[in-house]
Protein backbone atom coordinates (compact mmCIF):
# COMPACT_ATOMS: atom_id res chain seq x y z
CA UNK A 1 0.00 0.00 0.00
CA UNK A 2 2.55 2.77 0.81
CA UNK A 3 4.23 1.74 -3.18
CA UNK A 4 0.78 2.76 -4.60
CA UNK A 5 0.99 5.79 -1.92
CA UNK A 6 4.30 6.80 -3.27
CA UNK A 7 3.55 6.28 -6.70
CA UNK A 8 0.54 8.86 -6.46
CA UNK A 9 2.53 11.49 -5.11
CA UNK A 10 5.56 11.09 -7.14
CA UNK A 11 3.23 11.26 -10.07
CA UNK A 12 1.12 14.28 -8.65
CA UNK A 13 4.77 16.03 -7.81
CA UNK A 14 5.25 15.35 -11.59
CA UNK A 15 2.71 16.72 -12.85
CA UNK A 16 2.56 19.64 -10.88
CA UNK A 17 6.03 20.31 -11.70
CA UNK A 18 5.52 20.10 -15.32
CA UNK A 19 2.44 22.35 -15.09
CA UNK A 20 4.75 25.02 -13.62
CA UNK A 21 7.42 24.51 -15.94
CA UNK A 22 4.69 24.78 -19.17
CA UNK A 23 3.37 27.97 -17.13
CA UNK A 24 6.60 29.55 -16.87
CA UNK A 25 7.55 28.89 -20.59
CA UNK A 26 4.09 30.34 -21.55
CA UNK A 27 4.28 33.73 -19.05
CA UNK A 28 7.59 34.43 -20.64
CA UNK A 29 6.68 34.11 -24.17
CA UNK A 30 3.59 36.75 -23.19
CA UNK A 31 5.94 38.70 -21.61
CA UNK A 32 8.65 38.98 -24.95
CA UNK A 33 5.61 38.94 -26.81
CA UNK A 34 4.96 42.52 -25.10
CA UNK A 35 8.46 43.63 -25.28
CA UNK A 36 8.57 43.19 -28.89
CA UNK A 37 5.17 45.03 -29.58
CA UNK A 38 5.45 48.71 -29.61
CA UNK A 39 2.84 50.91 -28.95
CA UNK A 40 0.65 52.15 -32.54
CA UNK A 41 1.62 55.53 -32.13
CA UNK A 42 5.07 55.14 -31.33
CA UNK A 43 5.34 52.87 -35.03
CA UNK A 44 7.08 54.86 -37.30
CA UNK A 45 5.57 54.88 -41.58
CA UNK A 46 7.47 52.24 -42.97
CA UNK A 47 7.10 49.83 -39.69
CA UNK A 48 3.47 50.02 -40.14
CA UNK A 49 3.82 48.86 -43.70
CA UNK A 50 5.81 46.04 -42.73
CA UNK A 51 3.38 44.87 -40.17
CA UNK A 52 0.42 45.29 -43.17
CA UNK A 53 2.96 43.00 -44.83
CA UNK A 54 3.48 40.43 -42.70
CA UNK A 55 -0.76 40.26 -41.65
CA UNK A 56 -2.09 37.15 -43.63
CA UNK A 57 -4.90 38.75 -44.76
CA UNK A 58 -3.08 41.13 -46.83
CA UNK A 59 -0.06 38.25 -47.88
CA UNK A 60 -3.64 36.39 -49.41
CA UNK A 61 -4.51 39.61 -51.21
CA UNK A 62 -1.66 40.30 -52.66
CA UNK A 63 -1.22 36.52 -53.86
CA UNK A 64 -4.71 36.96 -55.58
CA UNK A 65 -3.54 40.01 -57.25
CA UNK A 66 -0.11 38.14 -58.49
CA UNK A 67 -2.22 35.34 -59.50
CA UNK A 68 -5.02 37.55 -61.05
CA UNK A 69 -2.97 40.55 -62.78
CA UNK A 70 -2.55 40.33 -66.50
CA UNK A 71 1.04 39.83 -67.69
CA UNK A 72 1.14 42.21 -70.70
CA UNK A 73 0.37 45.79 -70.01
CA UNK A 74 -2.31 47.75 -72.34
CA UNK A 75 -0.57 50.60 -74.41
CA UNK A 76 -2.14 52.85 -72.00
CA UNK A 77 -0.89 51.70 -69.25
CA UNK A 78 2.86 51.97 -70.42
CA UNK A 79 2.00 55.28 -71.99
CA UNK A 80 1.37 56.48 -68.42
CA UNK A 81 4.02 54.84 -66.80
CA UNK A 82 6.32 56.78 -68.86
CA UNK A 83 4.47 59.69 -68.73
CA UNK A 84 4.09 59.69 -64.68
CA UNK A 85 6.89 57.09 -63.36
CA UNK A 86 7.60 58.83 -59.67
CA UNK A 87 5.13 59.11 -56.08
CA UNK A 88 1.44 60.50 -56.43
CA UNK A 89 3.27 64.03 -55.62
CA UNK A 90 5.72 64.22 -58.42
CA UNK A 91 3.30 62.39 -60.62
CA UNK A 92 0.81 65.66 -60.18
CA UNK A 93 3.33 68.47 -60.37
CA UNK A 94 3.89 66.89 -64.07
CA UNK A 95 0.62 66.83 -64.81
CA UNK A 96 0.15 70.51 -63.99
CA UNK A 97 3.26 70.87 -66.44
CA UNK A 98 1.62 68.31 -68.91
CA UNK A 99 -1.52 70.48 -68.90
CA UNK A 100 -0.14 74.30 -68.47
CA UNK A 101 3.09 73.64 -70.82
CA UNK A 102 2.13 73.93 -74.24
CA UNK A 103 -0.94 75.92 -74.09
CA UNK A 104 1.96 78.84 -72.25
CA UNK A 105 4.15 77.87 -75.23
CA UNK A 106 1.65 79.22 -77.51
CA UNK A 107 0.51 81.90 -76.16
CA UNK A 108 3.71 83.09 -75.48
CA UNK A 109 4.73 84.81 -78.66
CA UNK A 110 1.80 86.42 -79.27
CA UNK A 111 1.72 89.66 -79.00
CA UNK A 112 -0.48 91.70 -75.95
CA UNK A 113 -3.94 93.13 -77.67
CA UNK A 114 -3.44 96.42 -75.38
CA UNK A 115 0.25 97.22 -76.82
CA UNK A 116 -1.34 96.94 -80.95
CA UNK A 117 -2.11 100.28 -81.62
CA UNK A 118 -5.70 100.39 -83.07
CA UNK A 119 -6.60 97.87 -81.07
CA UNK A 120 -9.59 98.86 -78.81
CA UNK A 121 -10.97 96.03 -75.41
Amino acid sequence: MSGRILRALFSNRVLLLLTAVVLIIAIQAVVAEEERLLPVGELSVPEIEEKLQECPLVQSLNEHRRATAPQTSSLTSRIFAVLFPGSPAVNALLATLYISGPPSKFISPTPNVSSVPGAHL
